[in-house]
């Protein structure tokens, strides 16, 4: 079985494009205790590192499935809401590792993964892990301490990934609330997602100032590419997709 824990907040078409791919879709709700922005991004409380998923204790049993539950409960303001926003590239793990989880820590020191020790706690928001040796970063130390690491990097600066926040901020019951772009950008790592051998763009590639250089990277590396003509990309914290 096929799983892919996406943001309720994704649009129609997206979700249906990952459904066609086989997936089944958990979706992420909405968490008040956390800015509007990314309370429900995937990436504030899970990560996956190689087949074992980590979750932060507050969504552990909203799965339908086995996950190792963190010890760290994820706060409402920077940088208590990024201890699982680890970046995964092949063996590297790239985070501030000052804030994040010690299980997750624990564990990739004792599972050989080198850590990569970086200023940006939202290092996965920031980054795509393209395949185990590239990446793609809208974070110059990032990419800076990725390229010292051996990893091939597309370094992009791109204000076009759109936020999203409540149209109203009374409405506390997810079924009530409407969203609108935020005046906050978001990170191109957190508008893209990989299953099997396609890269998915959460928008459409031509709204992004480096569109061309993000697809031809992809495509050069023998990867399929997808994106949503006509929409505006947003930033919904990547995919965490699990086979079991």
């Amino acid at each position: 079985m096929k799983y892919a824990i996406i943001d309720f907040r994704m649009r129609s078409v997206e979700k249906e494009f990952i459904k066609s791919l086989g997936y089944e879709l958990i979706e992420n709700n909405f968490n008040l205790d956390v800015y509007d922005e990314i309370s429900a991004h995937v990436d504030i409380y899970y990560l996956k590192v190689g087949r074992v998923l980590f979750a932060a204790p507050e969504k552990a049993d909203k799965l339908p499935f086995a996950a190792t539950t963190c010890v760290t409960h994820v706060g409402g303001k920077y940088p208590l809401d990024v201890p699982y926003n680890v970046c995964i590239v092949g063996n590297n793990a790239v985070h501030n590792f000052k804030y994040t989880d010690e299980v997750v820590k624990t564990y990739l020191i004792n599972s050989g993964y080198r850590l990569i020790d970086v200023g940006q706690g939202y290092a996965r928001c920031s980054t795509f892990p393209v395949d185990d040796n590239s990446c793609i970063t809208s974070d110059i130390g990032v990419a800076r301490a990725l390229m010292d690491a051996g990893i091939e990097v597309l370094y992009v600066s791109e204000p076009d990934v759109k936020l999203k926040t409540r149209t109203n901020k009374i409405f506390e019951k997810q079924s009530q609330m409407s969203f609108m772009d935020s005046t906050m950008e978001g990170f191109i790592g957190g508008a893209m997602a990989r299953f099997g051998d396609t890269v998915v763009l959460f928008g459409d590639v031509n709204n992004l100032i480096n569109g061309n250089k993000i697809k031809s990277f992809i495509e050069k590396k023998g990867l399929k590419f997808h994106h949503f003509e006509g929409l505006d990309v947003v930033d919904y914290g990547g995919v965490v997709e699990v086979n079991i």
